[in-house]
């Protein structure tokens, strides 16, 4: 196997390391710290005043909090004296939390084996008292020491049990943090498929109740862990991006350093060298910067490795170089092996042999060690795996039989009850049914000579209304025929006079689709693009605009006041303004065309001084202006319209909301226009068009919906222009099956 490849497909020791700090995060034995000393001052001043009674207990257990991680001795001292003070009162909850606290101390130690006896009699204290939320934290510390021992099958036990105490409780803020904890055990053990499980059940517990944004990017980066190692590498990009946005967003720049350098990992799988460069600079910046050596030992291999698949040997080899020093430094053996692999092979390649085989030496030394560290820790993985599956199966087994054995009791109570329930019932039923079959007869007998003499009455009355509906019948019938001939003299007259209609509507749409611009003009300027132009009524109130202006090219996409005729009306004269306002007045800024564009509408459909709007149009206007470094600039102003935008190597399309105001609307509380600067990478697609494909129902009279089309946007995003616009297209021709157009559309994507 490739050197290079074996050491990205196994855990890096930082990943490994940051998992489990992201646990330790949610353990019960660590509390905030923040304004501690204050804290601490004040209870001996409380303690001071306080008499020898459960008050004191409270106080001194939580004293000796102030002093767990910088002086471990002394708070187990103020511990003891609270366990003995509440042994003598009988105080079970005070025995409890001293207990708690004395293991604390031993924990922040290294003293596990100590501090897991304490926890044992902390849990006892807790179940004497029942305790639940206790006897949950015990369990979960318990866990959290365990996996410190490496004895992952009685970590699983106790968190577990912890969970099974808190999904009781129903307490989803404790269920979220057993969910992570359990996540990270199974993600050690290599069970990636368990560890994702519990890590998206956390992750829905946490969007639920929402979370803090550290906590909500701490579960997003285990997601993205887990992701990687099932080598499902577009969702754990995906993962990562989230703890990314969440961490810049909180100013989070520590945090931030790891999703750069776990996004720059993924990019080197997926082949995107370039981004994985980028990505792992921005977190070598950040660890030289704050001092993260782990940090920086990573991305310096990481960097190392991606020059040296790029063929950039050199760099490779100074990166190599560092990565080797600092790991001596460090004692960050694995990174010294992987980067001394690389230092020899790219020198090899360039034929430097001496320096290739010191390099090889300093990889073989390194090597040898740590395989037999892989070796000693994957045969503990193995025995503990056996182990905990062994207990796993005796435990199911004595439950089954428990279940089989409630099962056989209930199931004889069970036919017990239905043989004295049957008896009743039919007893009672048959005793029913007598009563009933005599009433009824005695009825029956009764009413059936009334009923002969009624009917022969009725069919009397029933021979005279038939005749004389015969005669009503004859009569319509020939009200019917006068009135046929008349509809069918009315129907011919109205057919020539649609006739005569349409063809003049046909022959508007001609005028309408020379007034928009023409084939060749688009393919001169915009080059890759699509156009879906579907107008509902033959003509159309959406139009598109297309102008160059110097260098600079000017774009409009418009959706009128209506459809059909009126709206095709509309359109002309928002072309007609759209030259005089470029092209005579020279205003080529998109904020000022709206703003000129709106005050002209109002004075062309004289609606100045009046209430009433006769007409206008929600439109978006770009400017597309190129730059030398590979970037165009798009300046956007919009009038109730949005543009959508795609960058390269981004899953999601972006969304810029135009200003909450339509040409032509009056008494708006926005008095002008405003405009946005975007710049965009070469390969960037733009997005806009009428609210027509948006508002379309289907035959459920349901909309196709903004939501359901960004969705579209982003699955077709990355696909050739031709092969959007024939997507785009299919999908609104699936939702409007069985149904018909209800508004104009248009929607247009132009690659920049």
């Amino acid at each position: 196997m490739n050197k290079l490849y074996y050491h990205l497909k196994k855990p890096s020791i930082l990943l490994k390391y940051y998992s489990w700090l992201l646990c330790f995060c949610y353990l019960s034995i660590v509390y905030p710290v923040q304004g501690q000393n204050a804290q601490t001052d004040s209870l001996k001043k409380l303690l001071a005043t306080s008499k020898a009674d459960t008050q004191r207990v409270k106080v001194l257990n939580r004293l000796c909090r102030g002093y767990w991680r910088h002086s471990p001795d002394t708070s187990r001292i103020i511990s003891q004296q609270a366990l003995k003070l509440a042994q003598k009162l009988n105080f079970t909850l005070g025995i409890a939390n001293a207990n708690n606290a004395i293991a604390v101390s031993y924990y922040f130690q290294g003293n596990y084996v100590q501090a897991v006896e304490y926890y044992k009699k902390a849990l006892a204290n807790h179940q004497k008292i029942a305790n639940k939320k206790g006897v949950s934290r015990a369990y979960n510390n318990l866990g959290v020491l365990y996996s410190k021992k490496g004895d992952y099958t009685n970590s699983l036990e106790y968190y577990h049990k912890a969970l099974a105490i808190q999904e009781e409780l129903n307490d989803e803020r404790l269920m979220a943090k057993s969910y992570n904890n359990i996540g990270n055990i199974y993600q050690d053990l290599r069970e990636h498929t368990k560890a994702l499980e519990f890590h998206q059940k956390a992750l829905a517990i946490k969007q639920k109740r929402k979370a803090s944004p550290s906590s909500m990017m701490y579960t997003y980066t285990n997601m993205g862990n887990t992701y990687k190692d099932l080598k499902d590498y577009d969702r754990a990009l995906a993962s990562y991006r989230k703890a990314l946005n969440i961490c810049l967003t909180e100013n989070l720049l520590k945090n931030a350093a790891l999703s750069y350098s776990l996004m720059g990992f993924v990019m080197n799988f997926q082949n995107k060298l370039d981004s994985a460069i980028y990505y792992q600079q921005k977190a070598l910046d950040i660890a030289q910067r704050d001092t993260l050596r782990h940090l920086e030992i990573e991305s310096l291999y990481r960097l190392s490795s991606v020059y040296r698949k790029k063929k950039e040997l050199k760099k490779a080899i100074t990166l190599g170089k560092k990565t080797v020093e600092l790991g001596l430094q460090q004692k960050e053996y694995p990174f010294v092996m992987d980067a001394a692999w690389i230092v020899a092979q790219s020198y090899k390649q360039l034929k430097n042999y001496s320096q290739a085989f010191k390099y090889q030496t300093i990889y073989t030394q390194n090597k040898d060690s740590l395989l037999n560290n892989e070796k000693t820790k994957e045969l503990t993985r193995l025995e503990l795996n056996y182990a905990f599956d062994k207990k796993q199966a005796i435990l199911k087994a004595e439950q089954k039989a428990k279940e089989d054995k409630l099962q056989v009791e209930n199931e004889k109570k069970l036919q017990r009850e239905r043989f004295y329930l049957l008896g009743t019932l039919g007893i009672l039923a048959a005793v029913l049914v007598i009563s009933i079959f005599a009433f009824r007869s005695r009825a029956i007998q009764k009413n059936l000579n009334g009923q002969l003499i009624l009917q022969k009455n009725e069919l009397h009355e029933q021979k005279q209304e038939l005749v004389q509906l015969n005669e009503e019948l004859r009569q319509n019938q020939e009200e019917i025929i006068t009135q046929r001939d008349y509809i069918e003299k009315q129907n011919i007259s109205l057919n020539q006079q649609q006739q005569r209609t349409q063809g003049s509507i046909r022959a508007a749409r001609t005028i309408q689709q020379a007034m928009l611009p023409f084939e060749q003009d688009l393919q001169a300027l915009l080059q890759d693009y699509f156009v879906i132009y579907r107008p509902k009524d033959i003509v159309s109130g959406d139009f598109y605009w297309l102008k160059k202006v110097g260098d600079d090219l000017i774009i409009v996409v418009a959706d009128c006041t209506g459809h059909g005729v009126p709206g095709a009306f509309m359109s002309l004269i928002g072309i007609n303004l759209l030259d005089k306002i470029v092209f005579q007045e020279g205003i080529t800024t998109p904020r000022l065309i709206l703003d000129d564009l709106n005050r002209q509408m109002n004075l062309a459909l004289n609606q100045e001084n009046t209430t009433q709007v006769r007409g206008g149009m929600d439109a978006v206007i770009l400017k597309l202006c190129k730059q030398e470094d590979h970037y165009s600039k798009v300046v956007f102003a919009g009038a109730k319209s949005p543009l959508y935008y795609a960058v390269p190597d981004a899953n999601e399309v972006q969304i810029v909301k135009g200003d909450r105001k339509s040409i032509g609307v009056l008494n708006s509380k926005i008095t002008n226009f405003s405009e946005q600067e975007i710049h965009l990478p070469q390969g960037s697609i733009l997005y806009a068009g009428s609210d027509g494909i948006q508002d379309q129902n289907n035959a459920e009279r349901k909309k196709f919906g903004s939501q359901r089309l960004i969705q579209l946007l982003n699955q077709m995003a990355t696909q050739p222009i031709a092969t959007q616009k024939q997507l785009l297209e299919e999908r609104i021709e699936r939702h409007m099956k069985g149904t018909t157009q209800r508004d104009d559309m248009l929607w247009i994507g132009i690659r920049v």
